[in-house]
């Protein structure tokens, strides 16, 4: 007990679904002890519990700290890989040979993440080497005695049931069904992995192989073969390295992830500025920009983030997912959304490391940035190198070209290894402010109001959807200026990569059907509230579009929504396609009868890479059934049987996929002219609804942007066309931050043009201020005035300008008040500060802490509310006086972590104790008792036992598989030498399938490649796991043994 209680203490917080899917092992080896009636019932329960209470004893270290980390921290599950990509790979064939774990097979563009994987899927040494090790250790199994044999089955069969789960997707097992489901519950996320059970077949697997092997070389022995006999150990060994590929080359090191043993030097000296800044009092973080999903260099991949191991400076990256408060992961993400999708603006990297705490910008430029699919660092690096509100501090490394395998060289710029900024008037502590600036958006649109100097990150920003109807009264009586924006919008978000990232904007009734969308909670509180989201307006026009699919599997590409078929523009596309398969997809279209539609007009798209083009389409008007239209019309215009207010499309046949690069397939166009309509985005009016008329309120607009360097990317929007409510009669400074359309050449002007901008569909003069680089200026040639209301913004996507970003400054705006800098004395669960005297009614205080309900407070004495998430996702309170006070917050979560760490301390030492004590250690806690031989386990009935394994077979495998499992298993007592050789030479014959495929067609390897052999998976996984079951049933009533032959 004592040693199995350090085993749990020193592996089980590596992955608690590990532990828990190796459970069976132990069980398998008790429920043998009853069968053989070794101990009693009575003490194999008792021996049970308290295994049970020891793991759950040895493992409170971990369980406590998870237990706050569900109820204070990110839902990391939620961000991680979902369920139908650990199912993708872990079929039978796989399982068995100790594979199917997903991440195991996959890759990117460049590189697998497991080199090692390649030889188990293309290399036919190792593919034979890997099944002769699964048939013979299948065999091996049957030889075994009954005490060896039954919990060895066990655990084949626990093993292949776990790991196989819920394979295929589609189509699970009715067990995993269940968790298809609901894939987002927390069984099914806690689940989802269960491939990690492999190492029960394993283990049982290769007993048999050994024991097979034993056998064998016996056998040679006595058949007087002494030659036979020396020969069958070696090949064995040779058989079993053969199927490690990794030893044999000296790979147990993955190639992709080697690195040398100590550090660059550049890496060294960089840690010693940043602590030489910390010990000045330079106590911010460090912002890495651009951030990359794991730490992969040109000089190695260390994988996890360097800088926390080698200074005292914390660090501010993007990871795989989120690892902090959502509204501060928000903010961090969106600034590093913008590197990652090629639209960065230097003038928003301040302000953004301001509110983020950052007092220290780090730029490392030797990155492998093909493996993630980042840009060259040299855009980045001159994007940085000019932001305005930095300073160079030093740089470090020789200036090198960081160039790929595959690009040219002649085009990189050297760079050093690693550059560092300092962020000017960068806050070092606590903020104070009785005038915070309120923002109706999210993390995206402080970038955008940043990189259009609204916001220097100097001062307290609230986002209205964080406060409850009397803080948002407080706040906008305070405020200078509200600020209403077009983020926050309703949209999907995936954790899949670092680009592509973001779904289409979606209407308030949309709901999501998609497993890989996985929502920041940014606002809980405002959680279905629309009135804080940006959506896609449907009561302006009267009619909608959907689509059961758009873009690609594994990625958002929004410019290719379905409301981009029905906006009069042919350069925009409904496709989808990249992963998803054309066929069956449907676009719907919704007038609610403001104008029927009588006719369609089907233009193909077209993309740089190229579409299947559609060969066969239907259409169901008003839900009636399906009929065929012709998809090579003259002009694609097909006349409609009637007049319809629904009208829905399907795609029934596509061109076929010469390439295999799985090209889309959509249309450009499916309306006429006159039934054509445009998107437009309502913002947000829980602020501006009940504002006062003594608050200012600007608007500012952005139109969503695509890398201008990627040519299989679009601009998402190809205008902005808004929605938006003025409360009070107001006059606005109009200005926008434009570019050129094409080529064309534009100067600034004093003349006045009316082609940019209309405001409910009247033209707005502007002219052109100013022109720098890409960039064009522009400024209203006059104010605009506008009354209560709902108002209609749109601008040209035609003309020789298009806006990218536009500002309704109100001109009663005045520029918003820093906050106050107030030092705190910070321990490792308290906060302590001397918070100055408000001048107002109420005044925020923001901690350097991120937000989070464990986070306690009191102010002068009196307990505070719950904290609140400012604008930069740190911990906000309301000030109750306006006296000077002392604040005192502390991290109460703490207490439950430490009692954790406590409980599995102290277990640890009385294990220890036991292991010490000669008398203690001998004593056992599951023995046979008096009552054990009394204990009758009656001999199962052929029929009974028939059902009871058909049941199990049915209910984790396929009900079909049940009914052959009976009728195989009642045949036992005539047949059951032949049955159980029959079960191995299923699984024999499945191999046999998969290896002549794979030599005749050489599947290519990655993620797709077990999925690509599913037509053998039932017969491979109900051969095992009924062989496994049959296993467990004793062959001989009197010895309990199987006869030798």
């Amino acid at each position: 007990l004592a040693v199995f209680a350090l085993l749990i203490l020193s592996s089980g917080g590596l992955n608690a679904t590990a532990l828990l899917v190796i459970a069976p092992a132990p069980v398998a080896v008790i429920v043998d002890a009853v069968w053989r009636r070794k101990v009693s019932i009575r003490s194999a329960l008792v021996t049970t519990a308290i295994l049970g209470a020891t793991t759950v004893a040895m493992s409170t270290w971990w369980l406590a700290g998870l237990a706050v980390q569900g109820r204070h921290g990110s839902a990391v599950l939620s961000y991680t890989e979902a369920l139908p990509s650990t199912a993708a790979t872990s079929t039978a064939p796989e399982v068995l040979r100790g594979l199917g774990y997903w991440l195991f097979y996959d890759r990117n563009d460049v590189v697998p993440l497991t080199s090692a994987a390649t030889p188990y899927q293309s290399n036919p040494i190792v593919m034979i080497a890997g099944i002769v090790i699964v048939l013979a250790g299948m065999l091996g199994l049957r030889t075994l005695r009954s005490e060896a044999r039954r919990p060895l089955a066990l655990m084949l069969v626990a093993g292949t049931v776990l790991a196989v789960g819920a394979y295929p997707y589609s189509s699970p097992t009715p067990a995993w069904s269940l968790l298809v489901d609901d894939p987002q519950s927390a069984l099914s996320l806690a689940l989802r992995s269960s491939t990690r059970a492999a190492p029960l077949v394993v283990v049982a697997l290769a007993f048999g192989f050994g024991h097979l092997v034993d056998r064998v070389r016996l056998f040679a022995l006595g058949s007087r073969r002494p030659r036979l006999a020396a020969a069958v150990v070696p090949l064995a060994v040779v058989i079993v390295m053969a199927n490690l590929p990794a030893l044999l080359g000296g790979r147990l090191v993955d190639p992709v992830m080697e690195r040398p043993e100590r550090l660059p030097a550049a890496w060294t000296d960089a840690a010693r500025l940043l602590d030489q800044r910390f010990d000045d009092g330079h106590r911010g973080s460090v912002l890495m920009l651009p951030g990359i999903e794991s730490a992969a260099f040109r000089w190695g991949y260390p994988v996890d983030p360097i800088l926390p191991g080698i200074s005292k400076k914390p660090m501010l990256n993007r990871d795989w997912v989120p690892q902090g408060s959502a509204p501060y992961m928000d903010l961090l993400y969106a600034l590093d959304d913008a590197f990652q999708n090629g639209t960065a603006d230097a003038r928003s990297i301040a302000p953004i490391a301001r509110l983020l705490g950052a007092d220290t910008v780090m730029v490392v430029n030797s990155y492998q940035y093909e493996r993630f699919g980042l840009d060259p660092p040299e855009r980045a690096a001159d994007i940085i190198d000019s932001a305005p509100g930095l300073t160079r501090l030093a740089e470090f490394g020789e200036p090198t070209t960081n160039v790929a395998p595959f690009d040219d060289a002649s085009t990189s710029t050297p760079l050093p290894e690693i550059v560092v900024y300092e962020v000017r008037d960068a806050p070092s502590g606590f903020r104070a402010s009785a005038s915070p600036v309120v923002v109706s958006g999210d993390g995206t649109s402080l970038v955008e109001l940043a990189a259009s100097e609204l916001v220097d990150g100097r001062s307290i920003v609230l986002h209205s959807a964080a406060l409850d109807r009397r803080q948002l009264d407080a706040a906008l009586s305070a405020t200078p200026e509200l600020i209403v924006t077009d983020g926050n919008r309703k949209r999907a978000h995936h954790w899949r990569g670092s680009q592509n990232v973001w779904g289409a904007t979606e209407t308030a009734a949309d709901g999501s059907d998609d497993e890989f969308d996985n929502r920041l909670p940014v606002f809980p509180t405002s959680e279905g509230r629309t009135d804080t989201q940006s959506i896609v307006d449907t009561s302006m026009v009267g009619a909608q579009v959907s689509a059961t699919g758009y873009g690609a599997l594994l990625a958002y590409y929004p410019e290719y929504r379905p409301a981009m078929a029905v906006d009069d523009d042919t350069s925009t596309a409904w496709l989808v396609g990249w992963g998803r398969d054309p066929v069956g997809q449907i676009l719907e279209i919704r007038d609610r009868g403001v104008r029927p539609i009588t006719s369609l007009r089907l233009l193909p798209p077209v993309h740089p890479n190229g579409v299947r083009a559609i060969t066969r389409a239907s259409v169901s008007l008003d839900g009636d059934a399906w009929t065929d239209i012709d998809v090579t019309a003259p002009d694609g215009v097909v006349a409609l049987a009637r007049p319809a207010e629904s009208v829905r499309l399907r795609i029934d046949e596509v061109a076929p996929d010469v390439d295999g690069d799985n090209r889309p397939s959509g249309w450009a166009e499916v309306l006429p002219s006159e039934n054509s309509f445009a998107e437009f985005i309502a913002t947000p009016t829980d602020a501006v609804d009940t504002v006062g008329p003594g608050t200012p309120v600007s608007y500012h607009f952005s139109r969503w942007r695509a890398d201008d360097n990627d040519p299989e990317r679009a601009d998402p929007e190809t205008s902005i066309r808004r929605i938006f409510h003025v409360e009070h009669d107001d006059g606005f400074v109009v200005s926008a931050v434009a570019r050129a359309n094409g080529d064309g050449k534009i100067a600034a002007s004093a003349d006045c043009r009316d082609d940019l901008l209309t405001v409910d569909f009247e033209p707005v003069a502007m002219r052109v201020i100013e022109t720098k680089d890409a960039h064009v200026t522009l400024q209203a040639c006059g104010p605009l005035l506008l009354e209560p209301g709902s108002r209609i913004l749109e601008t040209s996507h035609d003309s020789p300008i298009v806006i990218d970003r536009i500002t309704l400054r109100s001109s009663r705006a005045t520029a918003s008040t820093p906050a106050e800098v107030v030092d705190a004395s910070i321990t490792r669960t308290t906060r302590t500060a001397l918070l100055p005297a408000c001048a107002s009614a109420h005044c925020w205080v923001e901690s350097t802490d991120g937000w989070n309900t464990g986070w306690s407070a009191t102010i002068a004495g009196v307990t505070s509310e719950p904290p609140i998430a400012s604008a930069s996702g740190r911990g906000t309170w309301v000030t109750p006086t306006g006296a000077s006070a002392t604040f005192r917050s502390e991290w109460t979560p703490q207490r439950l972590v430490w009692v954790g760490i406590a409980v599995s301390l102290l277990v640890t030492l009385a294990a220890l104790v036991v292991l010490a004590s000669g008398r203690l250690r001998r004593r056992r806690i599951g023995h046979a008792s008096s009552d054990a031989d009394s204990v009758t386990i009656p001999s199962p009935r052929v029929v009974g036992t028939a059902i009871t394994i058909g049941l199990l077979v049915a209910v984790f495998v396929h009900p079909l598989a049940g009914v052959v499992a009976v009728i195989v298993t009642a045949l036992e007592r005539r047949l059951p030498p032949i049955i159980d050789h029959l079960l191995v030479g299923l699984v024999a014959l499945g191999y046999v399938y998969v290896f002549v495929q794979q030599t005749r067609y050489g599947t290519p390897v990655g993620f797709g490649w077990p999925d690509h052999y599913w037509k053998v998976h039932g017969l491979v996984f109900f051969a095992a796991v009924v062989y496994g079951a049959r296993l467990t049933r004793d062959r001989s009533p009197s010895s309990g043994t199987i006869p030798h032959s």
